[in-house]
């Protein structure tokens, strides 16, 4: 994939993004992995939508007129300690020819993001020249 985006903008700086939350058990790993569920729609032209709600799934069927295949999806998260969020990172880092990742912290609960930006940026470590921040 990296060397498609290098071949036509080979000047570029790639930027992937990543769906990250620290979480420590089993149990905190599985409820961020809940509550991203999601629903994927799809109509029989080949297009899809994704939804996040049953509620949502089932108005679209009541209201259309072609047939809909749903399916319940778990999302591609990377959760874990720091050790294991950052060991999943620098694999696709040495993998991959990635100039910059970008976390999202899809998780409703500010406590949550506050621990998993506290985990992987501890405010008494320094991360600036590594982070290209100067």
């Amino acid at each position: 994939m990296t060397d498609i985006y290098r071949r036509f903008n080979p000047d570029g700086k790639l930027i992937i993004a990543l769906s990250v939350l620290a979480a420590e058990t089993e149990d905190e790993k599985n409820q961020a992995l809940k509550e991203n569920e999601f629903y994927q729609l799809k109509f029989p032209d080949g297009k899809t939508l994704r939804v996040q709600t049953e509620s949502q799934v089932n108005e679209f069927i009541k209201t259309s007129d072609v047939k809909i295949e749903v399916e319940k999806k778990r999302p591609d998260m990377i959760l874990g300690s720091q050790e294991e969020i950052l060991s999943q990172v620098k694999a696709l880092s040495d993998d991959n020819d990635i100039d910059e990742f970008m976390f999202h912290l899809p998780t409703a609960q500010a406590d949550l993001r506050d621990k998993t930006i506290q985990t992987l940026a501890p405010i008494h470590t320094i991360h600036k020249e590594k982070a290209g921040i100067l």
